[in-house]
């Protein structure tokens, strides 16, 4: 399919070639470069002098060429003071600087002032950072732009070595307007042997289809007079339309295969409603018997968070009652470790007066058992010059005592003390019997001896 309409011949036979120079063959060129940008915003510049005047055009050419947006305040007025605009370009000149382009000497006053020399100096310097060969690796964009003219006329048997001389024949231009559309003309059936007329019908059939202004002149080109430059600068022009027209053709190729695409979903999608209305009533069944399983199920999910709540309520009751418990628990814990501390306390207390009293009945037992031998002395005494004899003490050894616990120990000395206090009661009344009866006897000798005493008494008065 050829890019666009073959050139009428009439254009080919009255189109004229202005001997221009080269700053208007730039400001032609650049001018014709920046808009293949401003296009796809919908906006266009007729003159490069004062394109970039407020700075605003500037912002939507650099983004249009890097595919970024500018950080910074743009003011975008209909009407713009000087420093308004000094402000929008130093914007952009500030962002291309961040991505690394270098060699800027162009001020922001001289886009202001429309210095045209500086701008075009500016364009130069973007087409070779930006440019469709700006990243052929260690290659120059020349270098960049010859190997891509190589490639794209390999077909074409031509020798294309350089920009000075491989392009005054006009074959390579003519084999280019050709490769953009084929169907224009027969290249291979063409008579190429006038160098003029190549260029010339090359020239116009390139501006007429492939939309790039003609900036070289037929008959200098032909002599070897067109600056290396400009032939670089009109071929990288028209490489760039080439790569712009693949773009379009890759997206609506995209597009095509999305459509076709979409017919076969579309074609796939009626059969399937075919398929679907057929089961629509079946499928409207279930969802009836699937609306009354969730009525069922709401009811019963109802239910069960009235359950959950009740739990819940039940849960928090219980932890209210565990906290209770606990608490008690530790209060308990704390008693019974005050318990343990007063029992170990007065045990402590206990094992003192134990052995405090265990002292003291050392001493006690020993007073005992001395007074009770002492007793028994006595028992001896109170038994002398007597018929009878009271049974003995039995005397209990210290050793004996001692090796008993406290509560025997008090009970052996309490046991031997009373049974000598009633031994020496039993012998006690005895003696006291025996008292009696001597008082009794001697009393009557008394009263005898006392009547004879009277009697002799009276004896001797008379």
């Amino acid at each position: 399919t050829p890019l666009s309409k073959a050139v009428p011949p009439l254009l080919l036979c009255t189109h004229t070639y202005m001997s221009l120079d080269w700053e208007n063959v730039q400001k032609k060129a650049f001018t014709h470069w920046v808009n293949s940008y401003l296009r796809q915003d919908g906006s266009e510049v007729e003159d490069l002098a004062t394109a970039f005047e407020s700075g605003v055009q500037l912002v939507s050419f650099v983004q249009m060429l890097t595919k970024k947006k500018l950080k910074g305040k743009i003011y975008s007025k209909s009407k713009l003071l000087k420093i308004h605009k000094i402000e929008n370009v130093n914007v952009c000149l500030r962002f291309i600087q961040e991505e690394g382009v270098k060699g800027l000497t162009v001020s922001a006053e001289d886009f202001v002032d429309g210095n045209l020399k500086m701008l075009l100096g500016f364009c130069w310097i973007l087409l070779r950072h930006y440019g469709t060969n700006a990243s052929a690796g260690d290659h120059s964009f020349e270098e960049g732009l010859l190997t891509w003219l190589q490639e794209q006329l390999d077909d074409y048997e031509l020798d294309l070595s350089n920009f000075k001389t491989s392009f005054n024949d006009g074959k390579a231009l003519l084999a280019l307007a050709h490769k953009w559309d084929p169907e224009s003309f027969d290249y291979f059936d063409e008579d190429l042997s006038n160098s003029v007329d190549n260029s010339k019908k090359a020239l116009g059939l390139i501006e007429s289809n492939i939309k790039v202004p003609a900036l070289l002149d037929p008959h200098s080109l032909a002599k070897g007079e067109t600056r290396e430059k400009q032939i670089v600068l009109y071929l990288s022009l028209i490489q760039k339309s080439f790569v712009d027209e693949e773009e379009k053709r890759r997206l609506a190729g995209e597009g095509h295969a999305k459509v076709l695409s979409l017919r076969e979903q579309l074609t796939l999608f009626n059969e399937e409603n075919a398929t679907m209305s057929e089961s629509i009533a079946v499928l409207q069944e279930k969802v009836d018997v699937l609306t009354k399983l969730l009525e069922t199920e709401q009811e019963e999910k109802a239910e069960l968070k009235r359950e959950t709540d009740e739990l819940l309520a039940a849960k928090e009751s219980l932890e209210i009652e565990k906290k209770s418990l606990v608490a008690e628990r530790d209060e308990l814990l704390n008693t019974l470790k005050a318990a343990r501390r007063a029992r170990e306390q007065l045990e402590e207390a206990v094992e003192s007066a134990t052995k405090r009293n265990a002292l003291g009945l050392d001493t006690i037992r020993k007073n005992i058992i001395e007074h009770v031998s002492d007793l028994d002395v006595w028992k001896v005494f109170l038994e002398q010059d007597r018929d009878y004899r009271h049974p003995s003490v039995k005397l209990t050894g210290e050793d004996e005592v001692a090796e008993a616990d406290f509560a025997e120990q008090i009970g052996l000395l309490n046991t031997v003390i009373v049974d000598e206090n009633n031994r020496l009661d039993g012998l006690l009344d005895g003696r006291r019997k025996e008292a009696n009866s001597a008082d009794a006897i001697f009393s009557d000798d008394t009263t005898e001896d006392n009547g004879e005493k009277k009697k002799k008494k009276k004896r001797s008065k008379k």
